[in-house]
């Protein structure tokens, strides 16, 4: 399936408009619409200024900025893409939100 007349893709694997969160563009966010990834961007930051201290308060210590905001911004991708799911992640293809499974990392 391709774009509508409106440029809203229903297939999030042919969809152009992809939003990387990380330097080495290993994680994407892939969106149905124009509209909706820049309501990401315009929202994103607020977001995790308001997420990240909210969470480290819920858990009683301190948080990891870099990992708090990827898992962060999946709520907030989840909240705005209502079309659809598709996280790209090291290459790999994440169609839903159940496919997510979240390490543990201690250093």
């Amino acid at each position: 399936m391709g774009c509508t007349p409106r440029g809203i893709y229903y297939d999030l694997s042919n969809s152009p408009y992809i939003k990387n969160i990380s330097p080495e563009n290993n994680f994407q966010f892939v969106f149905s619409s124009q509209f909706n990834l820049d309501r990401f961007n315009s929202q994103s930051k607020d977001f995790l200024n308001i997420e990240i201290p909210t969470l480290a308060y819920k858990l009683g210590f301190a948080v990891n900025e870099v990992y708090a905001s990827k898992i962060l911004l999946m709520k907030l991708y989840c909240k705005i893409e209502k079309r659809g799911f598709l996280i790209k992640h090291n290459g790999e293809a994440i169609k839903s939100p159940d496919e997510i499974i979240l390490k543990l990392i201690i250093s």
